[in-house]
């Protein structure tokens, strides 16, 4: 099973890879094509969807795969939970999509003073139903264990995103409303493969919806506001600010995100194993685990010290490189926000700890407070600093997320905090040591290589890791 379990994550992993890349590449055409203005236009467009979709998906993407496992397991009809979870995918994501088409002009008037926003927001309502159709679609390849098609799908899907943007937005100029509808069309990948081979669930009678709906409640409340906390900075920056700047914003935050990929696909593997470790432990901690987590903790911190020391060095070439000159003002954005990546990433970890463990309830306390904090601090900062005050209300969020994971859901685990404690103050030191290198690419070059050296070297005598683990990933190159 474990075997099992690691073989899954490989390929999700592998696929995300492929589909952050293309989206990279896609974001910077469209940077490009549509500049600052219609990059925000764009990115307001979508911006309230996720909530729409969180609320009306039912969490199904973690559920409906637990479902369809279960009833496997028990031999229950499965066909007739399919069709369950296809039912309330249509009804709740119908729902959802007719009240953001009716609140999109209230939206596009009060909160983003421009009524001209109205049909970009409506358009985009349509993703809402697709999107949690694809949920339901996704969470059922899932519980059949067919990890493979789930990465084919999730990389074609971005393969037709892609395209269908070249085609919209390159070929025939259609601007913003070519990048929503290149969004909706890129959903057409769904019709291509069937979720369930050999499965009858058209003509079944549904399985009882009451299950599923009262144990979405708490995954739905904890992923509601997890999605309110991670598009507060560009919802208040297009209430405060001008959709030029959210462009901008948005630019820098690409790259911000371009630094997940190491804890995202350990994610993709650390949330079965953590379930399946638990599950046969029956306890709720040993030396094994602690040290299992210890090390996955200090591991995406120091990737994520080596990116954000890289992107530091080089914040204004790679805007350039990717976005053009008419990103530049980004630039200080970037320098502040690339901080919090490494908070992104230790809560990232948290969250899926705090699935595996299911402490939904305790974590829905803390959102809610940490949500209410970070509402005050995006509006105080951006309204005195602008953008820049995004990109600071980002970092301290945050850390006031992380402080409520790691002090109040996960409190008792018994990590080693001094020593991640001490890990963290470093890669931040080294980080901004980094911002006060020269000027002149050549030295600055040479003084980064330095500064990584002393970092790696520092960590490697304090044994934060040590010459097994390059053996390991070495030996596992090689074979491959």
């Amino acid at each position: 099973m474990l075997r099992e379990t690691v073989k899954g994550s490989l390929w999700m992993s592998a696929s995300w890879f492929i589909v952050k890349l293309l989206s990279v590449v896609y974001m910077a055409f469209l940077a490009r094509r549509l500049g600052p203005e219609g990059l925000g236009v764009f990115s307001i467009a979508l911006i309230l969807t996720p909530w729409f979709i969180m609320f009306s998906s039912l969490s199904l993407q973690t559920l409906g795969t637990h479902f369809v496992s279960q009833y496997r397991i028990e031999k229950k009809d499965v066909g007739s939970l399919i069709k369950s979870v296809f039912l309330l995918t249509f009804f709740f994501g119908g729902s959802a999509t007719l009240l953001h088409f009716l609140v999109a002009p209230l939206v596009a008037t009060h909160f983003f003073h421009d009524v001209s926003l109205t049909s970009y927001l409506q358009l985009g309502s349509f993703v809402i139903f697709l999107s949690v159709i694809y949920y339901g679609y996704i969470s059922i390849v899932r519980g059949f264990k067919r990890f493979s098609l789930y990465a084919t799908i999730d990389v074609l899907k971005e393969v037709f995103l892609v395209g269908f943007g070249l085609l919209f937005v390159g070929y025939f100029n259609m601007s913003v409303l070519g990048a929503i509808l290149a969004v909706l069309t890129s959903y057409l990948i769904l019709f291509f493969f069937n979720p369930a081979k050999n499965v009858a669930w058209a003509h079944k009678h549904h399985a009882p919806f009451k299950p599923i709906i009262i144990s979405s409640l708490w995954f739905m409340s904890v992923g509601l506001f997890l999605s309110f906390f991670t598009t507060l900075d560009r919802f208040f920056l297009g209430f405060l600010q001008s959709k030029e700047a959210v462009g901008l914003y948005v630019s820098a935050l690409g790259i911000v995100n371009m630094g997940m990929f190491f804890a995202s696909s350990l994610k993709n593997t650390m949330l079965p194993v953590l379930s399946e470790y638990l599950a046969k432990k029956k306890v709720a901690f040993d030396t094994v685990l602690v040290h299992y987590i210890h090390k996955l903790l200090s591991y995406g911190i120091i990737i994520a010290g080596l990116f954000m020391m890289f992107v530091i060095t080089y914040r204004k070439e790679l805007i350039l490189l990717i976005f053009g000159k008419a990103y530049v003002a980004a630039v200080s954005y970037l320098a502040v926000m690339i901080f919090a990546l490494v908070f992104m990433i230790l809560y990232l970890f948290a969250h899926t700890l705090m699935l595996s463990m299911d402490r939904m309830k305790k974590a829905t306390v803390m959102y809610i407070i940490v949500l209410l904090l970070s509402v005050g601090l995006f509006y105080w900062f951006i309204q005195i600093f602008g953008a820049l005050g995004a990109a600071y209300g980002l970092l301290f969020s945050c850390v006031l997320l992380d402080i409520g994971f790691y002090f109040f859901v996960l409190s008792d685990i018994p990590l080693k905090k001094r020593s991640l404690f001490f890990l963290l103050f470093v890669t931040l030191v080294a980080t901004a040591v980094t911002f006060f290198l020269p000027i002149a690419f050549v030295e600055r070059t040479f003084l980064f290589i330095f500064v990584v050296m002393c970092y790696l070297l520092l960590l490697f005598l304090l044994k934060y890791f040590g010459l097994r683990e390059f053996q390991a990933i070495l030996g596992r190159i090689l074979k491959r």
